[in-house]
């Protein structure tokens, strides 16, 4: 082609007439490549949305020039479908849950920009509805000490027997830690279902050649190894031991010793009566814990408990409490001693494995222990019908100390004698909370308020008694004439100074 030629089929292309290229005269303009076009974030061709009704995915459309929105589908909505400004966001909404647990296409949109030649094809996708899973719970069960070792050792082969009768369900774990060497070393282990074998068997987790049960750097490393070697979504702690409440460790646990009349000594104040029934207390003699420390524990932790059961005498004890209010959302607890057999752990277990919320969990185990001391004690020759439990809303205790301030304000003079205690020692130390507050306040509007908050807290249901309670510290049954499953020891003469320094007298003083 001549130059002349060529320069006139190109000024025809000017006017419109023909195309005009080197290559092929034919081609199509190509778009302007000053338009941008973008969607963010990346979607793959896909949109996700969730299994509920209304759930939403938006993204964003980034461009100057026109565009539009073609949907395929009505199980799900657009807006909007066309732009409102330079970066515009696409809400895409379903209309419809999916009730299955399988994926479902919806159906599809297409983004068109016609000014750049894109069009991107999307396929909306709702999730399947997820099978419901109950949360896992890991329990343990710690036990120190060793004046309670042969009934440590019935407890855990109860709970084999609950765990070869698949308590455990899926995904759960009980770990138990004891002494079974001495006091200065303990062993930690797992029970287990084995399906083949259909029966119970251990799984050895670790063994401390060194463990002191008054040490708090032992008891916080024992927490967090179960924390670290059985991980769940809620954790559980049951503590059998011997126990008495807020009383500060340095006086001394029971053990066999005589009692002697005339201002006795600390450890005389303490002593069982001579050939009477082993209960329980909290920690070991000579290793016992202040409960302001344990509760020092709990708070330092990475993760927390979320129930406490005592299988322990006193701890449902309103200073006790009061301290350990953070420490866990639930507290099963006795206000009396807990004979030395300690909790029916192959009846609870079931309960406190089982799908269910928490609080109806210790509800029935709270039922359950009742139970037990009620129609069954006999089953245990070193048994009494001796059963005194009580669940403790810790949420609630805050409230609780509030009204307990309108009483005190309200306070008069009552006869200390008809006020109910719960232990047989010469000189009383834990008397019933809600008969204290009846006895020694003047104020109706004050007492009816404080009784509303004490069922809110501990709920009545899960406040039961038998008829009696039994003391190792005059070795016979005691009348239980009112019960409202909590004590305190602010109306005791004994230890009054230390009781004022408590947490709960400080707040309602």
């Amino acid at each position: 082609m001549n130059r002349f030629f060529k320069f006139l089929l190109c000024g025809l292309v000017a006017l419109g007439m023909v195309s005009c290229s080197d290559d092929n005269p034919l081609d199509k303009p190509q778009p302007d490549p000053e338009i941008s076009f973008e969607i963010t974030p990346d979607l793959n061709g896909k949109i996700m949305l969730g299994a509920a009704a209304e759930s939403k995915f938006t993204f964003t459309v980034k461009t100057d020039a026109a565009w539009r929105i073609e949907s395929d589908g009505n199980l799900f909505s657009v807006n909007p479908t066309a732009p409102t400004a330079h970066d515009t966001a696409v809400e895409v909404t379903a209309l419809e849950e999916n009730p299955t647990t399988e994926t479902r296409k919806l159906g599809s949109l297409s983004i068109i920009c016609p000014e750049a030649e894109r069009t991107v094809r999307l396929e909306v996708i709702q999730d399947g509805t997820p099978e419901e899973k109950p949360q896992s719970r890991t329990i343990l069960l710690y036990m120190p000490g060793t004046n309670l070792l042969s009934f440590y050792k019935t407890n855990i082969e109860l709970c084999r027997k609950a765990v070869a009768a698949k308590a455990l369900g899926e995904n759960n774990r009980l770990v138990i830690c004891y002494q079974p060497f001495g006091q200065q070393s303990a062993s930690l282990f797992g029970l287990r279902y084995n399906a083949q074998k259909k029966e119970c068997e251990e799984v050895p987790m670790l063994t401390y050649d060194h463990f002191e049960a008054s040490s708090e750097e032992s008891v916080r490393k024992l927490f967090e190894d179960v924390y670290h070697f059985a991980p769940a979504s809620q954790y559980g702690l049951i503590i059998g031991s011997h126990g008495k409440a807020w009383i500060p460790a340095q006086t001394p646990l029971m053990r066999p010793c005589f009692a002697v009349a005339n201002a006795p000594t600390e450890e005389e104040f303490w002593c069982p009566k001579e050939g009477a029934k082993p209960t329980r207390a909290f920690g070991d003699s000579n290793h016992s814990m202040d409960i302001t420390t344990l509760g020092d524990i709990f708070s330092s932790m990475n993760f927390r408990f979320d129930f406490l059961i005592f299988d322990a005498c006193f701890m449902s004890n309103i200073e006790t409490l009061y301290d350990l209010r953070s420490a866990a959302d639930y507290i099963v607890a006795s206000p009396c001693e807990i004979m030395a057999a300690g909790f029916p752990y192959d009846r609870i277990l079931p309960h406190l494995f089982a799908p269910m919320p928490i609080e109806e969990a210790l509800g029935k185990v709270c039922h359950t222990y009742w139970d037990f001391y009620m129609h069954d004690w006999e089953t245990d020759p070193g048994n009494e019908p001796s059963g005194c439990i009580a669940l403790t809303r810790t949420r609630e205790l805050d409230a609780l100390a509030a009204s307990m301030r309108q009483v005190t304000s309200a306070k008069q003079d009552f006869d200390l004698s008809k006020l109910q205690y719960y232990e047989g020692l010469d000189e009383h130390v834990f008397f019933d909370l809600g008969h204290f507050v009846e006895l020694s306040c003047d104020d109706e509007t004050a007492k009816a308020r404080f009784r509303e908050q004490l069922d809110r807290t501990f709920p009545k249901e899960s406040r039961l008694h038998t008829d009696i309670f039994y003391s190792v510290y005059n070795g016979k049954r005691n009348p239980i004439h009112h019960y409202t499953g909590v004590t305190t020891s602010e109306p005791s003469l004994r230890y009054r100074e230390q009781n004022q320094n408590t947490a709960w007298y400080q707040t309602t003083h």
